[in-house]
């Protein structure tokens, strides 16, 4: 995330990164969901996935962990640790990956389904279903519209709730847009002012539509749609900080030191996990990112299915203006002529070289290399001048010999006979040519044969 302002070229090369990242983020696979990190829809879950979640959440609650769990929302100071303030959403992702984790216990697959309250069902609601929550309260209902859950895995636990209508929606999909096209985290959580953040509206008005436990702080948790409740808000926070990772000057969460409570900074420890109660310590810093913290959202995260924002395409910085046309220069004086020199006054070179090895037979083997061959003057040239020959094996130097020209029947030929030391295997020895008969020797061509030299 940046943080502050770039210099151009870093800045490029920061999106630069972005993109080749996020290209190779948008590759999907099926690492996250079966390690069990992926936090679905639970209107749209198989029904594999929904079962192993409610065997997971009975299994705890027969163990106990489950009330346990729950009697840390339940406390009172809870609501100075993780309410109206800045850690309202730190708090509740920790406290949502203690949950899980004690879920993952029983069962490592199973993960906290999200229920998206902006959406309506046109048939049976599979939130609301006997399968995994139980229907809406029954009569007879209390001085509040409050009646008992009758139906569904979790009817034996006592659970209370209004009659509400479980195909409508609970929750404004109009009110999750405003809030997620807001650029700063105080407007996004509502602070100062937290009845116009997400902890307000929706949070608190889904608490109530759902009704009976849920209507409470201290007995919200009993009922286990509080964990699919916030478990939504959870993924808006991360949907919300996808969107805005790439603006330059972003702060994911801009108290270090200036929150009004403690617990509430950057780096301070988030009762119950500061450090008094043996729970260890865990500060907003540590669960800013929801991907360090093990949730990963079918809606963002590639690995799950889900698309990512992509970030900005670099932008470069504009071209300098163009540079000021030169003062008008008053003309040169003329040149002095010079005369042309005639074709036949300059010394041509040669145009090539044409050289043949051989090697003199010593009782099978060589020792010495013999080189014979002729140059082809240019038009106008005369034989004369020196060859240089050098033999190589590989990039070792074996022998030089400098050869010189001679009229031989009307061609510039030449004879050496290069003395090559002895090597202990037979190789291939390159021999390469350069005539020296002006000041810059110039190549002529390069030779090679396999011999065998001892």
């Amino acid at each position: 995330m940046v943080t502050g302002s770039t210099p151009p070229r870093a800045a490029i090369r920061l999106a630069i990164i972005g993109l080749l990242a996020f290209a190779f983020a948008l590759v999907p696979t099926a690492q996250a969901l079966a390690a069990g990190q992926c936090r679905v829809d639970a209107a749209t879950m198989s029904n594999v996935e929904r079962d192993a979640f409610v065997a997971a959440v009975l299994a705890v609650k027969a163990s106990g962990d489950y009330d346990q769990i729950a009697g840390v929302h339940a406390d009172p100071r809870t609501m100075m640790a993780g309410h109206l303030g800045p850690a309202f959403l730190p708090w509740h992702r920790e406290y949502l990956r203690r949950f899980e984790q004690s879920l993952k216990q029983v069962d490592p697959t199973v993960t906290i389904p999200y229920w998206d309250w902006t959406q309506s069902s046109t048939g049976p609601s599979p939130i609301w279903s006997a399968e995994l929550l139980g229907g809406p309260g029954q009569a007879p209902l209390d001085e509040e519209s409050y009646g008992a859950v009758t139906n569904g895995p979790f009817a034996s636990w006592g659970l209370t709730r209004r009659d509400f209508d479980p195909l409508a929606p609970a929750g404004s999909a109009a009110r999750v847009a405003e809030l997620l096209a807001a650029p700063t985290y105080p407007q996004f959580n509502g602070i100062p002012n937290q009845f116009q953040g997400i902890e307000q509206d929706p949070h608190n008005g889904v608490h109530l539509w759902v009704g009976g436990l849920m209507s409470t702080m201290a007995t919200a948790t009993a009922d286990p749609a509080f964990w699919m409740l916030h478990a939504n808000v959870d993924r808006l926070w991360a949907e919300w900080v996808d969107r805005y990772q790439w603006d330059v000057g972003f702060n994911p969460y801009p108290f270090e030191n200036s929150a009004a409570r403690e617990g509430h900074n950057l780096n301070d420890g988030m009762w119950p996990w500061n450090g008094t109660t043996g729970q260890g310590v865990v500060t907003p810093a540590n669960v800013l990112d929801h991907r360090i913290v093990g949730a990963l959202y079918d809606t963002i995260d590639p690995e799950c299915g889900g698309t990512p924002t992509p970030p900005p395409p670099p932008t470069r910085p504009p071209p300098p203006p163009p540079a000021p046309p030169p003062p008008a220069q008053p003309p040169a004086p003329a040149a002095p002529r010079v005369p042309t020199v005639p074709t036949s006054a300059v010394k041509p070179r040669p145009r090539k070289v044409l050289f043949r090895l051989a090697r003199r037979p010593k009782r099978g083997l060589a020792r010495r290399l013999i080189v014979r061959g002729q140059v082809v003057p240019a038009a106008g040239q005369r034989c004369g001048g020196r060859v240089l020959l050098r033999a190589y094996v590989g990039k070792r130097r074996i022998a030089t010999k400098k050869a010189s020209l001679r009229r031989v029947r009307k061609r510039c030929r030449f004879v050496a006979v290069l003395p090559v030391r002895r090597t202990a295997t037979a190789r291939r020895v390159a021999v390469n040519a350069r005539f020296m008969g002006t000041s810059k020797m110039r190549p002529l061509g390069t030779r090679s044969k396999r011999i065998r030299i001892r």
